[in-house]
């Protein structure tokens, strides 16, 4: 599904959250103006399976829309960046690492980073 964030009736948030309740598996593809750091880590931490500015080109959003599909998630270079960089931020805990529950999002971002850091190793 693609959403938006600002709409007349209910924003984009509230129906992020009411899909996620009713239609778990649905993966809804946010494409909004609101293209910024928080906004994105907002939705990708609610459950959006990608998030896309609004004038993205049409490849970028068929490209987007068959690796949802496909792999349940899209995020490109400047989406893993701001995620990564959050992750950074957070505080670590005296809990060890290897018993560290991530969330599905968290997975998707490292498995995505690590993707790409195979890649810029060849």
């Amino acid at each position: 599904m693609l959403l938006d964030i600002a709409m007349p009736v209910m924003n984009g948030k509230e129906a992020l959250d009411k899909m996620q309740l009713k239609y778990p598996k649905i993966k809804v593809i946010i494409m909004t103006n609101y293209f910024d750091d928080e906004h994105i880590i907002e939705f990708v931490k609610a459950g959006a399976s990608a998030f896309l500015p609004k004038n993205c080109d049409i490849d970028k959003l068929l490209d987007a829309i068959n690796y949802v599909y496909e792999h349940g998630y899209y995020y490109d270079n400047r989406i893993s960046a701001i995620l990564a960089e959050m992750l950074k931020k957070t505080p670590v805990t005296t809990k060890n690492v290897a018993e560290t529950e991530f969330t599905k999002q968290e997975i998707k971002v490292i498995k995505l980073r690590y993707r790409d850091w195979e890649t810029d190793r060849k």
